[in-house]
C-alpha cells in the first residue's frame, strides 16, 4: 500500500518560495542600485568631457590668434587711453609710428592682445584664458597657486594640467598647455634671454560649470526616477508572482484534500488490478513458453528442410551433368585402356622396353589423378551439408563450375567466354554453395541456348551465323556504396519476356518443359545470394539473351 500525501508538508514550499521572492526582491534592487550608480557616474564624467572639450576649443582659438599675430611680428592698434604704448616693448624699433593722415600708431604683442581680448569679451564666451609664466614682464601675469604648480610641471616635462577647482568661490574645469618660445617670440622676448625652444610659460583656460552642474543634475534626477520607477515596478511584478504562487499553493491543496478522499478507494482497485494483471501475466508467460517452443522446433525443421532442399538441388545438378562427368571420366579411362592393350601387344611379341613400361605408367598415373580429382570435386559437392563462411575466392568457384559443366558446353557447341579480373579481392561465403550457385546459372543459360538454336532449326542455325555462346566475366563493382564484386552470366540464348523475368526467382516457376525442370534452381540460388548478404538480379529480352547479375560484398 502507497503511502499517503502529508497535508502538513504543504507549508514547506510555500516557505521556500517566499525565501525565493526575498532573494530576487534584494537581486533586483542591488542589481538597479549598481545601474543607478554606473549612469550617475557615466553622467558626471560626460560633463567633464564637455567642459574639457570646450577649454580645448577655446585654448585652440587662442593659439591661432596668437600665432598669427607672431607670424605678422605683432599688430599696430591707435594709441589711446586703453591701448597705451608697451612699456616692456620699447626696446623694439618702430614701436611708436605715425601715419601720414598723422595718427599715431603703436606695436602690441600677441599676448598682450590675447589679454585684451579675454579682459573685455569674457562676458560673451564665459570662459578666461591667462598667459603667465614663471618670469613674467607685468605683475598681472604672475601666476596663482595651481597655475604655478602646472608650470613647476611643465618643467618636468608634463605636456598638460587639468583640474576641476573653484576660482572666485564657483567651479571651474581649469586646463593649463605650456608655451615654447619660437623665433617669432625673440622679438619681444629676446632681451629676457629666451632662446628659442625654451619653455616661456603657459596658458590657462577656465570653463565655468555652474550650467553643466546644472544640467547635469537634471539628467541625475531623470535618471533617478527612472531607476526607481523601473524598481518598484519590477517590486510590484515579483509580488504579484508571489500573489499567483500563493493561490496556485492554496488550489493545489484543495487538490491535494480531494485526492486524499479518493485515495483509499483506488488503492484498494490498484490492488485488484494488479493480482488480476498478475495472473494474466504467469498465463501469458506460459502461453509465450509453449510458442517459442512451438516457433524452435518449426525453425529447426525449416532449416533442415532448406538443407534438404539444398542437397536434393545439388543432387539434381549432379544427374543433370552426370553425363558430362561420365564422359570426364571415360575419357582418362579410354587412355589407361589404350596403354594396357598396348601394353599386351608388346608383351605378346616380346618387344616390351622398360622405357615404354615407364612411359605407359606415367600416363596411367595421369589419368588416375585426372579422374581421382573429378571424382573428390563431385563427392565434396554432393556431401557438403554444413555451413561454415571462410574468405573465398570468387574466380575459383567459378573456374571450379566450369569444370564440371565444361565438357556439356563443348559436346553442344557453346562457347564460352571467360573474363575474371586480376586481384579481386575475396568475399567471405561457402565455396560450394556459391559454386552450386554458378551451375545453376550456367545450366540455364545452356538450355535457353540449345532452345534457341531448336527454334531457329538446328544446323539452319548455323547458316543463320547464329553461334551459342556464354561470356562470364568478374570484376569490382564501381557503383556500389561498399566494395563489392559482380560475377555476370550473359548468354544470347531466346531471353525472357517481362513476366518471366518478374517471376524468375518465384519457388516452383520455370519456362522449361514438363519433366525437365523443378523450378526451384533460381529461387534456391536467390536464398543462398541473400544468405552471402549479396543481390541476385536478371536483365533480358525476349530472343535477345539474358544476363544475370550478382553482387557480391568483398570481405574487409
Amino acid at each position: 500500500m502507497t503511502n499517503k500525501p502529508d497535508i502538513r508538508k504543504e507549508h514547506t514550499p510555500q516557505l521556500k518560495t517566499a525565501h525565493y521572492v526575498w532573494m530576487f526582491g534584494v537581486a533586483w534592487t542591488v542589481v538597479f542600485a549598481v545601474s543607478l550608480i554606473g549612469n550617475i557616474k557615466h553622467i558626471q564624467h560626460k560633463t567633464q568631457v564637455i567642459a574639457y572639450g570646450e577649454a580645448v576649443a577655446y585654448f585652440n582659438k587662442d593659439q591661432a590668434f596668437r600665432f598669427w599675430a607672431a607670424q605678422h611680428g605683432g599688430i599696430y592698434v591707435p594709441a589711446t587711453e586703453k591701448t597705451p604704448p608697451i612699456p616692456y616693448l620699447a626696446h623694439i624699433p618702430e614701436r611708436d609710428i605715425t601715419t601720414p593722415s598723422g595718427r599715431q600708431l603703436t606695436l602690441i604683442n600677441p599676448a598682450y592682445m590675447i589679454r585684451r581680448l579675454s579682459e573685455d569679451f569674457s562676458q560673451m564666451y564665459g570662459i578666461k584664458s591667462h598667459i603667465t609664466s614663471l618670469k613674467p614682464l607685468r605683475s598681472g601675469n604672475e601666476p596663482d597657486t595651481w597655475e604655478r604648480d602646472a608650470l613647476m610641471a611643465f618643467e618636468q616635462g608634463v605636456k598638460e594640467v587639468v583640474r576641476v577647482s573653484p576660482v572666485h568661490g564657483k567651479s571651474h574645469l581649469r586646463l593649463m598647455r605650456p608655451m615654447f618660445t619660437t623665433a617669432a617670440c625673440l622679438k619681444c622676448h629676446g632681451n629676457q634671454g629666451y632662446r628659442e625652444g625654451d619653455l616661456r610659460g603657459g596658458v590657462s583656460v577656465s570653463v565655468p560649470l555652474t550650467q553643466l552642474l546644472a544640467l547635469e543634475k537634471t539628467s541625475v534626477r531623470e535618471i533617478a526616477l527612472v531607476h526607481v520607477f523601473l524598481w518598484m515596478l519590477g517590486l510590484f511584478g515579483i509580488g504579484f508572482a508571489w500573489s499567483r504562487v500563493i493561490k496556485s499553493d492554496r488550489i493545489r491543496n484543495q487538490a491535494l484534500s480531494a485526492l486524499h478522499l479518493s485515495h483509499d478507494n483506488l488503492e484498494h482497485e490498484v490492488a485488484l488490478r494488479t493480482k488480476e494483471l498478475g495472473e494474466k501475466n504467469k498465463a501469458l508467460k506460459q502461453a509465450r513458453k509453449i510458442l517459442e517452443t512451438r516457433i524452435d522446433v518449426q525453425t529447426g525443421e525449416l532449416n533442415q528442410t532448406q538443407i534438404q532442399l539444398f542437397q536434393t538441388s545439388k543432387l539434381a545438378t549432379l544427374g543433370e551433368m552426370a553425363t558430362g562427368i561420365a564422359h570426364e571420366i571415360n575419357q582418362p579411362l579410354s587412355g589407361i585402356a589404350l596403354v594396357a592393350k598396348t601394353f599386351q601387344k608388346l608383351m605378346d611379341r616380346k618387344q616390351l622396353s622398360h622405357e615404354e613400361i615407364e612411359s605407359g605408367l606415367k600416363d596411367i598415373t595421369l589419368s588416375v589423378k585426372r579422374i581421382s580429382k573429378i571424382i573428390d570435386h563431385v563427392r565434396a559437392f554432393a556431401r557438403q551439408d554444413t555451413v561454415e563462411f571462410s574468405l573465398v575466392d570468387i574466380g575459383t568457384t567459378v573456374q571450379s563450375a566450369l569444370d564440371l559443366l565444361q565438357t556439356q558446353l563443348k559436346l553442344r557447341g557453346i562457347g564460352v567466354d571467360l573474363s575474371i579480373a586480376a586481384d579481386l579481392p575475396q568475399v567471405l561465403g561457402e565455396p560450394y554453395q556459391l559454386e552450386q550457385v554458378w551451375i545453376n546459372i550456367i545450366g540455364n543459360a545452356r538450355d535457353a541456348l540449345d532452345e534457341k538454336a531448336r527454334r531457329l532449326g538446328g544446323n539452319q542455325a548455323q547458316d543463320m551465323d547464329y553461334r551459342k555462346m556464354l561470356r562470364i566475366t568478374a570484376n569490382s563493382d564501381p557503383q556500389a556504396d561498399i566494395p563489392a564484386i559482380e560475377v555476370c552470366f550473359a548468354d544470347n540464348g531466346i531471353g525472357l519476356n517481362p513476366e518471366e523475368k518478374e517471376k524468375i526467382f518465384v519457388p516452383f516457376f520455370t519456362t522449361k518443359e514438363m519433366g525437365k525442370g523443378t523450378g526451384l534452381g533460381m529461387s534456391i540460388c536467390h536464398g543462398i545470394i541473400q544468405t552471402h548478404k549479396g543481390t541476385i538480379t536478371a536483365d533480358s529480352e525476349v530472343n535477345q539473351g539474358a544476363a544475370i547479375r550478382v553482387r557480391l560484398p568483398a570481405a574487409s
